[in-house]
């Protein structure tokens, strides 16, 4: 078996583990806020305004198309291709490593800019928020006005960290692909 293939076929699946960590905590955060972006956010003593759709649309988009559906096709492809190499101990230096050397480059790319969004944007929302509360812990499960309405800010905090943390989680196995991408082009290369 090829130990490798199955290194990137497993850090594949774990992109795909890692976009559901950083679509469904935006999404739950921007359901709770009245289908508001609380990212780059502001507070007004109990009132606050969310910042423009696109700032939680990109983090959403491209945690399911970049993460979770690039994940699952490729983990499953490079799972095959581990499957294969059971028998043909060849499978590895006959696959195309050039395609996936710049895929994996944007992937990682993009996943920098949208765990920078998230965790940039909460920093800002907080920011905001500490100009009229000593924390941003202490709006936690208390009642504001979004939109006009009320709103019950659940652990928006704790849920917003769940998706740096899957943001800046799949940026770093991103790059760690990259690496083997190129690794395994110039090892093909030799053999």
């Amino acid at each position: 078996m090829d130990c490798l293939l199955f290194l990137q076929a497993s850090l594949y699946f774990c992109i795909f583990v890692s976009g559901f960590l950083v679509c469904v905590p935006v999404g739950i955060n921007r359901t709770r806020f009245g289908d508001m972006c609380i990212l780059y956010g502001d507070a007004y003593g109990n009132l606050i305004s969310g910042s423009a759709a696109s700032n939680c649309d990109f983090p959403i988009y491209f945690g399911i198309f970049g993460m979770i559906i690039f994940g699952l096709l490729a983990g499953v492809c490079f799972g095959y291709f581990t499957y294969k190499s059971r028998s043909d101990k060849d499978v590895g230096k006959g696959m195309w490593t050039v395609p996936f050397i710049p895929l994996n480059a944007i992937s990682c790319i993009m996943t920098l800019v949208t765990a920078c969004i998230l965790s940039v944007g909460i920093k800002v929302f907080c920011d905001n928020i500490e100009e009229h509360y000593h924390s941003c812990a202490a709006l936690e499960y208390t009642t504001l006005t979004t939109s006009g309405t009320n709103t019950n800010t659940g652990d928006f905090l704790a849920v917003s960290s769940i998706s740096q943390a899957g943001g800046w989680t799949g940026f770093l196995l991103y790059a760690i692909q990259t690496g083997i991408s190129v690794w395994r082009f110039f090892q093909n290369r030799k053999g």
